[in-house]
């Protein structure tokens, strides 16, 4: 999983915001927060945090 943690703290570093695939749907993030096992997303005004060994946060693309 480090890879993809990796992944994502470089997303946090440059503060891009990215297409997740979150409920079924597609959604644009941002990451406020990220640890080793866990990850908080920004969701517009939501805050939800994700525990990276039971939830499958999926990248669907990054917005330029």
């Amino acid at each position: 999983m480090s890879g993809f943690t990796d992944v994502l703290k470089k997303l946090k570093e440059q503060d891009k915001e990215f297409v997740a695939m979150l409920g079924g749907r597609e959604v644009p993030v941002k990451i406020k927060t990220i640890q080793d096992d866990w990850v908080v997303l920004i969701d517009g005004a939501n805050h939800q945090r994700y525990d990276l060994h039971i939830f499958n946060v999926i990248i669907v693309s990054t917005v330029q």
